[in-house]
């Protein structure tokens, strides 16, 4: 028996045996591939849980749920996974597995259950990318903490300010201490929370130059500053849901100046540092904010544009960043 409803897995069945159905949702025991199954157990049938092609909603705890539904509609109260095949990079990004639906006695599934359901939500944390929150009294090791290794997608954007001198030309209003901030980047962590990325940071403010031409009072002073650098990233999970992420990187900045189809640049390197916090919304997004410092250096005799706007004294330019977005997360 198929089913499957517009973008959900489909699901095939092959039925033994069957008993009056129990309610949706109701607690079934489940066997993974390793476990023992009590000798008792009774199978009704096999569940096949695959990806239809446009599949969404397929993480290990909804599969699971879905499995366990048609083992409820025949009466069954186990469920044993025989075959599981996990997300690839480069293959399908859904769970799939094959199972056995159990009827079990009551009294193994009552003495079973407690232990059954730690084990299956230690199963649902090691998948979703959460780490299992351990008591410090279980030391069994099948219950040891699990951080799988995951691709990090993130985009921000927030309040930059300026720390260093810098000055707007003359007959220019604005302030050039504050400007808005953007902030992307892609991140590989590994399973003990260390790892490397790639970031791309903005910063963009702008004033207004009064009197410039005879066409109108003023002409707009776009000014913009452009990083990317490679870095090292830390992350700790914290519980369930929380993670807490410290970066490092040195890379290129570069400086650009525009009025009217007048632009300068100029480029320097530069070192940044961040650190910040996620909530995890769902197994792959998270919100979260954090704070990003950059240091530049730049030769101004390279420029007569920029000699104008930094001290002698000062050749680098400095920002701090406020800023929060979302992360993607990719298993």
């Amino acid at each position: 028996m198929l089913t499957a409803t517009g973008c959900t897995p489909a699901i095939y069945t092959n039925i033994q045996k069957s008993y009056p159905a129990r309610t949706e949702e109701s607690p079934v025991l489940v066997y993974d591939l390793a476990d023992t199954v009590p000798a008792p157990a009774q199978t009704l049938g096999s569940v096949w849980i695959k990806d239809s092609g446009f599949s969404t909603g397929c993480s290990y705890e909804n599969i699971i749920r879905l499995a366990k539904n048609e083992t409820n509609k025949i009466g069954g109260n186990g469920l044993h996974v025989v075959w599981h095949k996990k997300p690839a990079a480069l293959g399908k990004s859904c769970h799939q597995i094959s199972a056995d639906m159990l009827l079990l006695p009551d009294s193994v599934y009552t003495a079973s259950y407690a232990r059954n359901a730690e084990a299956q939500q230690a199963r649902i944390a090691q998948y979703s990318g959460t780490p299992e929150i351990v008591p410090a009294d279980k030391t069994d090791p099948e219950r040891k903490k699990v951080n799988p290794r995951y691709n990090i997608l993130h985009a921000s954007a927030g309040y930059s300010m300026l720390t260093s001198e810098f000055k707007f030309p003359r007959n220019c209003d604005g302030d050039p201490k504050h400007w808005v901030s953007v902030d992307a980047g892609y991140q590989w962590i590994s399973r003990i929370g260390l790892g490397v990325g790639i970031r791309y940071t903005g910063h963009f403010t702008s004033g207004k130059q009064r009197y410039v031409s005879m066409d109108s009072d003023y002409e707009k002073l776009n000014i913009s500053l452009h990083y990317i650098a490679p870095e090292i990233a830390l992350y700790q999970n914290v519980g369930r849901r929380w993670t807490f992420h410290e970066s490092v990187g040195i890379g290129y900045m570069r400086y650009f100046e525009g009025m009217m189809h007048n632009t300068e640049s100029i480029g320097g390197f530069g070192v940044h540092g961040t650190a910040g916090f996620n909530y995890r919304i769902k197994p792959w997004l998270g919100i979260g904010a954090h704070v990003l410092v950059q240091h530049a250096r730049f030769d101004p005799e390279k420029s007569r544009t920029l000699r104008q706007r930094m001290s002698k004294d000062n050749t680098t330019m400095t920002h701090i960043s406020f800023n929060g977005g979302l992360s993607f997360y990719f298993f």
